[in-house]
């Protein structure tokens, strides 16, 4: 038997573009489903172990999901990119009404090339990024939880201090058909990446500025010397000497109280 017509009670003025809709959905069978989504959020522990040298740092975190695809275990399927997980400790999976919720904390060592051309004026942003190892972004996609994401009051980060934090999604795209020759050599796979990012910077930058002002102002008083012409030396040059003496002793007893950012060491990091 010939199956209905859908479109015997549209209305004339809207059959063609119902004709073609029609046309489209039974071609093809359904309409394309919708990448499932996965809500997903962190709460940071600590991080700890800054490795300037080796390009890493290691942190203490709780990350969570929740999601409606029975089908989907983005707890087990998950992976941090550009790092390695330590460990996974304290899973909690359950049900939250109609979603699925689960949870763990996480110990893991992330790559990160500092960039110190700055120091000590440098900040950076610290990334925890994660992906799900089985899953495309046509197949599912990450939600950031920005309500419930957070920080630890806790948290330390020596010689730093934490300023802010936020979770962000953005598409990862490779360009490789890992060597599986059924597909083409530029194969393109796009993938969902969630990112908690955490902004650090170094303490009493007020004070560093404090030390260029006060070099600045000791420099300019000695180049004053320049514009006095020889013939007006004698008793003019020692009353300009003495004059300016107090504040320059004043300059110096703030230069030598306020050089400690800048006589700091420089961080054990390799330079090429």
């Amino acid at each position: 038997m010939f199956a209905k017509n859908p479109l015997r009670h549209v209305p004339s003025r809207f059959a063609a573009g119902a004709a073609l809709l029609w046309i489209v959905l039974g071609s093809s069978g359904a309409v394309a489903a919708e990448p499932a989504e996965v809500i997903v959020g962190t709460n940071l522990n600590q991080i700890y172990a800054l490795d300037l040298k080796g390009n890493q740092y290691s942190a203490d975190f709780y990350i969570w999901f929740r999601w409606m695809d029975e089908n989907l275990k983005p707890l087990e399927t998950f992976e941090l990119a550009k790092g390695r997980v330590t460990s996974k400790t304290g899973v909690v999976q359950k049900k939250i009404g109609d979603l699925n919720y689960a949870s763990c904390r996480v110990l893991a060592t992330i790559t990160h090339f500092w960039e110190l051309a700055r120091f000590p004026l440098d900040d950076h942003i610290l990334e925890l990024q994660f992906e799900d190892n089985e899953n495309e972004a046509s197949q599912m996609v990450y939600v950031p939880d920005k309500e419930n994401s957070g920080v630890s009051p806790a948290v330390r980060v020596p010689g730093w201090v934490l300023k802010r934090s936020w979770p962000e999604v953005r598409p990862s795209v490779y360009t490789t058909n890992y060597g599986d020759t059924s597909l083409s050599a530029g194969n393109e796979s796009t993938y969902s990446r969630f990112v908690s990012r955490f902004e650090i910077l170094r303490p009493g930058r007020s004070r560093i500025f404090k030390v260029f002002i006060a070099l600045l102002v000791a420099t300019s008083i000695g180049y004053l010397a320049f514009f006095i012409r020889p013939k007006d030396g004698g008793s003019r040059i020692s009353l300009g000497v003495g004059a300016t003496s107090p504040p320059r002793q004043a300059l110096l007893r703030s230069t030598a109280v306020c050089r400690t950012p800048t006589s700091r060491p420089r961080p054990n990091a390799s330079w090429s």
